[in-house]
Order: structure tokens, then C-alpha cells, then sequence
């Protein structure tokens, strides 16, 4: 055996022990893993292809401080793993998501674009129907491509910070007694990262998913029933937007740290997330739930 093969061995060998740690091995079942750096921490395990250093550094730091949020919420702490990949990258392991959607790798790990391209550009301005918002932002600037290409990065991660929450959200054993609470909470500790750390995102996430409202139709698009098993990935990003307004109704009455409420509260629930409870807690939900849905 040639010492190339040796050493593409051990490389892949190192790639399922770190998917392990992190719960993500299914990923690799589905093509050879490709040669990926490392970024490792206690916190957040980042994997990225070769030349995308500094967006793992900024997203490492985001994650990391979704974690210890969580745990300050929860006394939970949850690492993370996230996988920054290039366009041949993510097409050699196989994921089934268009490049640009973030995608989950089992367990608690998500498949982000390592940096922007023309077919990111395309998936996200044919899903939101509109330009994308490339509102400067200093923490990303830096970023390879076109102003177009980064705004795509950030579409991409905005959706996968409520995923990521979501995932926190399950692996402490947090659970909605209805299918839409979940989402409206996992949102709900998107939006409380945001307040807390990088509120001078806000206006972009809002239009962000003003668009992603509108592009799925508006309001009433859907019922409620649907948010369960979306018939398409425009419809799943409409149901995020509706959670995301939900987040928002939250927030207005909650503070910066809505989510410390309602986990602490679910928590001597036995981790049980009463519908009934985010209702009488947070009033406007009521109107939000007859105002949004086809079934309503």
C-alpha cells in the first residue's frame, strides 16, 4: 500500500472520529470525505475547505456564543458542529440540499456554504424573489466574491442559526406540546442571540424574511396543519418566516432574553413546552395564530 493511500486513510479516519464527537457521522456513509481543515473547540467543532479560514473563525465565534447562551439559559450545554464546505466539496459527500441551503449532517452537526457563488446567488434570489440585501456589514467584508455572493452567505446563515437553536432545542430533550411551538422557540432563541450580540443585524434579518413571507405567498399562504411536513422548501421558509414574526411578538414583551423565560419555565416542566403557557405568557400569539394560517 502506497503511503498516499495511507495517509488518505488516516485523513479519513481523522473525519469520522471528529464526526463522532459531534453525532454526525450519517453524513459520510453517502461519498468518500473530502480533505477538510480543522477548527476545533469546546464549543464548536468547525470542519472547512481549504480557504475559508476566516469564515470559520466568524462562525465559530457566533456558535460558540449560541452555546454558552443556551447553557446560561439552560445549565445545558450543547456543542455544535458545523461543516463550511466549497460547491465540489459539498457535491463529492453527496448532500442532497442545493449548495447554499444549510443542511443538516445528523446528529448535532449542519452543512453551511464555505463562500459564495453564482448558484447560491441564483437558490436565494429565486426563493426570496427579490435582490439580495447586501447591506454592508463589517463582520463579514471580508468574504471572497461579489457584494451579491456574500449576502448569500447571509441568507444562509440566518436560516441556520433558528436550525442550529433547533437542534439545542432536541438534544436537551426540549419539546412543544403542538408541532409549531418548537419552531416559534427555536426562533425565538435566534432572535435573543441577535438582540443580545449583533442587533445591528436586525434590519437585515427582518427583510430577509419579509421577503421569504411574501415570496411564499403572504399571509394565510398556508395553515397551520402543513408546518408539520411543508410541501416544498419555499413553503418550509414561509412557515420560518411566520415563527420568526412569532419570535418578534415574544421579544416585544419578553426583553432582550426571551428565550431565558420560556426554557427556565420548561424546564420544571420536565422540559415540556405547553402551548397554552407561551399564549398566556405572551398574549399576542393569540392574534398571531388567528392571523397567519389558511386554518385559522
Amino acid at each position: 500500500m502506497s503511503h498516499y493511500r495511507l495517509y488518505e486513510q488516516f485523513l479519513l479516519l481523522s473525519a469520522v472520529i471528529l464526526l463522532a464527537q459531534t453525532g454526525t457521522t450519517a453524513a459520510l456513509g453517502q461519498s468518500a470525505s473530502p480533505l477538510l481543515l480543522d477548527l476545533s473547540g469546546s464549543l464548536a467543532s468547525i470542519r472547512y475547505s481549504p480557504g475559508a479560514l476566516d469564515r470559520a473563525s466568524r462562525v465559530q465565534d457566533h456558535v460558540e456564543k449560541m452555546v454558552e447562551d443556551f447553557d446560561s439559559w439552560t445549565k445545558e450545554k450543547i456543542p455544535l458542529g458545523i461543516y463550511l464546505l466549497s460547491f465540489e466539496d459539498w457535491m463529492q459527500i453527496g448532500l442532497q440540499d442545493s449548495y447554499g441551503m444549510p443542511s443538516p449532517m445528523g446528529g448535532r452537526g449542519l452543512a453551511l456554504p464555505a463562500w459564495g457563488n453564482p448558484e447560491t446567488v441564483a437558490l436565494w434570489e429565486g426563493l426570496m424573489q427579490s435582490r439580495l440585501p447586501t447591506i454592508p456589514d463589517p463582520s463579514i467584508s471580508i468574504s471572497r466574491g461579489t457584494p451579491e455572493e456574500v449576502a448569500s452567505l447571509l441568507v444562509a446563515d440566518v436560516i441556520a442559526i433558528a436550525e442550529l437553536a433547533k437542534i439545542q432545542l432536541v438534544s436537551a430533550g426540549f419539546r412543544g406540546d403542538k408541532p409549531w411551538v418548537d419552531d416559534v422557540v427555536a426562533h425565538t432563541m435566534a432572535l435573543s442571540g441577535i438582540l443580545l450580540h449583533k442587533d445591528q443585524r436586525l434590519p437585515e434579518v427582518r427583510m430577509i424574511y419579509n421577503s421569504l413571507a411574501a415570496a411564499g405567498g403572504g399571509s394565510k399562504a398556508h395553515s397551520l396543519a402543513e408546518s408539520e411536513s411543508p410541501s416544498s422548501i419555499q413553503a418550509k421558509l414561509w412557515f420560518d418566516a411566520q415563527c420568526f414574526t412569532a419570535a418578534s411578538i415574544v421579544a416585544e414583551s419578553g426583553g432582550k432574553q426571551p428565550a431565558k423565560q420560556i426554557l427556565r419555565s420548561a424546564k420544571k416542566n420536565g422540559g415540556v413546552i405547553r402551548a397554552s403557557d407561551l399564549v398566556s405568557s405572551f398574549p399576542g400569539l393569540d392574534g398571531w395564530l388567528r392571523s397567519s394560517f389558511s386554518d385559522s
